[in-house]
């Protein structure tokens, strides 16, 4: 299972900005078929209070609230588990990371999860099947099918 800080992940995404009221929904939107193709579960753990947000089955979302933050949530989850062998924390900020890893647990940097997030991405990317007029009046005149 991933457990992720998703404020520091939208920090440290190129095309994301925390000044994007929309940025958690696209950062959820972004995680979606990579943990379908994984088959593996996330709990993102976002600062601050409750909002609507999307998810799939494959995602549980934590808000830290306001008298504690996701660095905090995540430090406890990760003290709590009992099956850390199995959890990947990701985040770049330097006391999560560390404390994670100190804990035993796998623990990623946000630009290395970005790239198996690309990775995903171009490995699912539709291909384009459109055929150009001029393709398909070349094939049709080849196979004697003019119209």
């Amino acid at each position: 299972m991933y457990l992720i800080d998703g404020n520091n992940l939208i920090g440290h995404t190129k095309s994301m900005s925390h000044k994007d009221p929309r940025a958690r929904q696209i950062l959820l939107d972004r995680l979606q078929p990579f943990l379908e193709l994984k088959r593996r579960k996330a709990t993102v753990v976002f600062d601050g209070t409750s909002e609507p947000l999307k998810k799939t089955r494959w995602m549980h979302l934590v808000f830290s609230g306001t008298s504690a933050t996701a660095d905090d949530n995540i430090r406890g989850q990760v003290e709590a588990s009992k099956a850390s062998k199995e959890l990947c924390v990701v985040s770049s900020d330097n006391g999560v990371y560390g404390y994670a890893r100190t804990c035993g647990v796998t623990a990623l940097r946000c630009h290395e999860f970005n790239r198996l997030l690309k990775e995903n991405e171009q490995r699912v990317a539709p291909e384009n099947r459109d055929l150009q007029i001029e393709n398909l009046q070349h094939w049709l005149r080849y196979f004697g099918e003019e119209e």
